[in-house]
């Protein structure tokens, strides 16, 4: 195939191709198994703990109650969203990853399958209709938004918002915007600063390793950081702690882990271990 462009782009995406082989490259040595387990709508549940949603909580405490399809929060809003049953859960989770850090079309197609065609018109009103129902979650992008202007304003006295406390400090002589998580731990963002947007508003611009540049470069130079971004970073950073708990809890109870992927932890046990606890 070296050469021959038209029969690799033939065989489909590159990367789809290598992660193919990959996964079949993963395999038990001889008398071991190979025991997976991952988290349930992981990120719609952190945002919703962390924004204190109660209608949302209360939608995934029932489903895990009674495991009825029916009950399934995703289907919920696929419904509530206009979607066939059919597709209700496919499209109502779509919604709630595109539009739950405060994105809009450009997020929705990010997510939906190729051959979707709805409209633009018709996605923003699903994003209307979206934020109607999670009024706690849009009243967090705008809250952790104005605490990190705040902490950055009245450095060094941090900020608390909510679970969070925030606050904006020098080192080595470059100031550092840090978020501290229910763990402890803290989200960092390098060559923090505070900027007027072309209406006026304050605005935190920080310093960004961006893969794609290969270096360090302004973060969404002119329009900097909001609060839908703040609530991803959040919110990913939350369940990276989740997991790397269970991983310990895991590991601990004797199930050694060799392998995780985004929520889904891969545990190697000899054959006859019993399913993961």
């Amino acid at each position: 195939m070296t050469g021959d462009i038209a029969t690799v782009r033939a065989a489909g995406a590159p990367i789809e191709i290598i992660g193919d082989v990959a996964r079949c490259a993963i395999c038990a040595p001889p008398g071991y198994k190979l025991l997976t387990a991952d988290y349930s709508a992981i990120e719609s549940r952190v945002l919703a703990w962390i924004a204190d949603e109660p209608a949302k909580l209360a939608m995934w405490a029932k489903f895990d109650e009674t495991g009825d399809p029916d009950d399934d929060p995703y289907v919920i809003i696929g419904l509530a969203l206009g979607f066939p049953k059919a597709t209700a859960r496919q499209y109502g989770k779509i919604a709630d990853l595109a539009f739950g850090y405060g994105g809009g079309i450009g997020a929705y197609r990010n997510f939906a399958p190729e051959d979707d065609n709805v409209s633009d018109a018709e996605i923003k009103r699903q994003q209307l209709t979206w934020r109607a129902r999670h009024p706690q979650t849009e009243q967090f992008w705008h809250g952790i938004e104005r605490a990190a202007i705040s902490a950055i304003h009245n450095s060094p006295n941090p900020e608390r918002y909510g679970r969070l406390m925030l606050r904006c400090e020098r080192l080595h002589d470059i100031p550092f915007l840090f978020i501290t998580l229910p763990s402890g731990r803290s989200i960092s963002y390098p060559f923090v600063r505070l900027f007027r947007r072309e209406r006026g508003s304050w605005a935190v611009s920080f310093m960004d390793n961006a893969i794609l540049t290969g270096g360090w470069t302004e973060y969404r130079p002119g329009r900097g950081m909001w609060g839908g971004g703040f609530t991803e970073n959040i919110v990913q950073g939350i369940a990276r702690d989740l997991l790397a708990a269970t991983i310990t809890r895991f590991e601990s109870a004797g199930y050694p882990v060799v392998l995780h992927v985004h929520d889904a932890i891969v545990c190697e046990v000899p054959h006859g271990a019993s399913e993961l606890p």
